[in-house]
């Protein structure tokens, strides 16, 4: 039997208001790579920290080869022979792994050793206790009218004009290969990039799109790929980035905040979107990536929304938060918004969408229906032609 390289012992840490981690141990076996899994919030960031010396635990062990060690710098872990490497990939995790441990609410689940009979489903069941199958429950909804139309629109990135409609309470999903120009197209739309031909109708009525300002007023939002570059604003406050865009029809006659209003609204949405942090003032760049996603469509969420535009939703988030996501974007569909998102990730187009839009270099190459989609042909459309022929050759 291989021997433990890596223990932990007792491990826990409290944050104000957080149990971080509760009491956690287990053991890496000498020449395994293992892998750390677990929701947002499971504890995962906070105990790597605590090896990298970023935290201090409190009434815990951590041994090297039997012996307990007290890491003082971020080096010394390195230099006794233990390295760190976070992915949120689980293809990746299951090609790179000999073992994984499964966190849940800051404690430890299981270990799952045998990796040739470990499949994804049972790593889903004890991350989230749901089914893999569970993670997307699409059902199909009543459609209202025309909500956005597309009309021969020209943008960055897109070589042939664009004609698209997404109904009141339809979810369509763009899917396409790198550099089939969907972010292009929905940066477009918001006003973050200029059209350079079409027309874009709101309702049935032309939309002028000069900038993001002009979007958010006739209610299309966007959450962007690049989420902490173009989404969030780091070095502020969870509760300046949810009130940040309506916080201009909630000023005093003198052009002041309302900080009430401020708080009571910041409080509102964290609590509905379950984020999970340890209060409204904390710094959202200390939040993991999908409570911040959730921070951002709380943002739009202050709105009047008839129109959201997701880049990559759940790139980057765990499969817990990723539920939460689809979740949310179920809710927006049932509440009569329309939903167009892009992501690199078929199943989950697949799995979501009403109706999926294909990409294939700047233009729309098909479309399909939710219920006659398949990966097979959906693949096929988004692949360049000289990559089919070669196929087919």
């Amino acid at each position: 039997m291989i021997s433990a390289f890596l223990s932990f012992h007792g491990i826990s840490k409290t944050f104000p208001g957080v149990k971080a981690l509760q009491d956690i141990s287990f053991d890496c076996r000498s020449g395994e790579v293992h892998a750390l899994m677990g929701e947002n919030g499971a504890g995962k960031s906070t105990l790597l920290k605590i090896l990298s010396c970023s935290y201090q635990p409190s009434g815990s062990e951590i041994r090297i080869k039997g012996q307990p060690v007290n890491f003082q710098h971020t080096t010394d872990a390195l230099d006794a022979g233990v390295v760190l490497y976070v992915s949120h990939r689980m293809e990746e995790i299951f090609a790179l792994s000999d073992a994984i441990t499964v966190f849940k609410d800051g404690r430890y689940v299981r270990t799952f050793t045998d990796m040739a009979n470990t499949h994804h489903d049972d790593l889903v069941q004890a991350m989230v206790g749901r089914n893999l199958g569970d993670i997307y429950g699409y059902s199909p909804r009543e459609k209202g009218a025309v909500r956005l139309e597309l009309d021969q629109v020209e943008a960055k990135g897109v070589r042939t004009p664009i004609s698209l409609k997404v109904h009141a309470g339809e979810i369509v999903g763009l899917f396409g290969l790198v550099g089939a120009g969907r972010s292009e197209l929905l940066k477009g739309l918001f006003g973050g990039t200029r059209l350079r031909g079409g027309w874009v109708l709101l309702d049935g009525k032309p939309l002028p799109l000069r900038k993001p300002i002009d979007a958010i007023r006739a209610g299309t939002m966007l959450c962007p790929e690049a989420r902490k570059a173009e989404g969030i604003i780091p070095v502020h406050s969870v509760r300046d980035n949810i009130n940040i865009s309506a916080r201009r029809h909630n000023l005093t006659a003198g052009c002041l905040i309302k900080n009430d209003w401020e708080s009571r609204n910041a409080d509102s949405h964290i609590r509905s979107l379950n984020i999970k942090t340890p209060g409204a003032e904390q710094l959202i760049m200390n939040l993991s990536g999908g409570n911040q996603q959730k921070a951002i469509l709380g943002r739009w969420l202050s709105e009047e929304i008839k129109v959201i535009l997701l880049d990559e939703p759940t790139r980057g988030i765990d499969v817990g938060a990723k539920h939460e996501i689809y979740n949310l974007i179920y809710q927006l569909a049932n509440d009569g918004i329309a939903v167009l998102f892009t992501s690199s990730d078929l199943p989950e187009v697949m799995g979501l969408a009403d109706r999926i839009v294909v990409m294939r270099e700047g233009a729309i190459a098909g479309e399909v229906l939710h219920d006659d989609a398949t990966e097979q042909q959906t693949l096929s459309l988004a692949m360049p032609k000289t990559t089919q022929a070669a196929a087919v050759a």
